[in-house]
């Protein structure tokens, strides 16, 4: 996957979860944004698992796909949170 693609999806995903927010759909929805930016992080990281078992530290890719797991969760929950600050703002107008 291109790097041009990958940006694309992040942006997108992470636009989908503050449209999510803004239209009120709850905060488990933030969840397909969260797995997409997940994925990404994973196909990144996988170009690495050949270098990392050269050198006997698989655990550190291990600990960098579980940070990418997190990351990617945690991106897509501030961006509906920040849907639903928006519709909240837009409400009280």
């Amino acid at each position: 996957m291109g790097q041009r693609l990958q940006h694309s999806l992040a942006i997108m995903s992470v636009a989908a979860c503050v449209l999510a927010g803004v239209a009120g759909l709850p905060v488990w929805s933030s969840i397909i944004g969260g797995l997409c930016l997940t994925l990404i992080a994973l196909w990144d990281h996988e170009k690495l698992r050949q270098r990392f078992s050269a050198v006997g530290a698989t655990h550190m890719l291990a600990m960098a796909n579980l940070a990418g797991v997190l990351d990617g969760f945690l991106v897509s929950f501030a961006a509906w949170c920040l849907g639903a600050a928006f519709r909240f703002v837009l409400q009280s107008v």
